[in-house]
């Protein structure tokens, strides 16, 4: 399952949750607080959101297109931000 982290009045958060639902692919969605935010910096981490699947970390929201678009699932090309 995907596990999205993200934050409020963040477009490619809000881009990423849209996606998933309109594909019907199921997710979990955290907001981001302060011990996380520190767990991302100490990684390198410097933007949300940050998606895992099954516990492997993915990337950003256009690493998460690049991953589904690889495993065939029908989607369209990255919106116009």
């Amino acid at each position: 399952m995907f596990q999205i982290i993200g934050q409020h009045n963040c477009v490619y958060c809000e881009y990423a949750c849209n996606k998933l639902d309109e594909l019907g692919v199921p997710y979990k969605y955290r907001q981001i607080n302060k011990p996380l935010k520190r767990w991302f910096r100490k990684r390198g981490m410097r933007t949300v959101p940050q998606i895992w699947l099954d516990g492997a970390h993915i990337g950003g929201y256009e690493e998460l297109i690049k991953h589904l678009e690889k495993a065939n699932v029908q989607t369209t090309s990255l919106p116009n931000a």
